[in-house]
C-alpha cells in the first residue's frame, strides 16, 4: 500500500530563518512511526516541487481498515 502527497510548492532552506535551517523533528518523527509500523516514509525535493511518500506491507492494510 502506498500513499503519495505532492505539492508544486518549493521548499528552501534559504527562505527560513538562520536560526531555523535545520529545526524541528516532524520529518524524524513521522520516519519513526512509520518504521513502527512496518512502513516507510520518504521525502523528495525538486525544482518542480515536493512529494511525501508513505508505503506500508500489503499485510498493514487490514490493521488500517479496521
Amino acid at each position: 500500500m502506498q500513499l503519495r502527497i505532492i505539492d508544486n510548492g518549493k521548499v528552501d532552506d534559504m527562505y527560513l530563518p538562520a536560526d531555523r535551517k535545520g529545526a524541528g523533528h516532524g520529518v524524524l518523527s513521522m520516519q519513526t512511526r512509520a518504521r513502527q509500523l512496518g512502513g516507510k516514509l520518504g521525502l523528495e525535493f525538486t525544482s518542480q516541487g515536493s512529494a511525501v511518500n508513505l508505503v506500508f506491507p500489503a499485510s498493514m492494510q487490514m490493521v488500517l481498515n479496521d
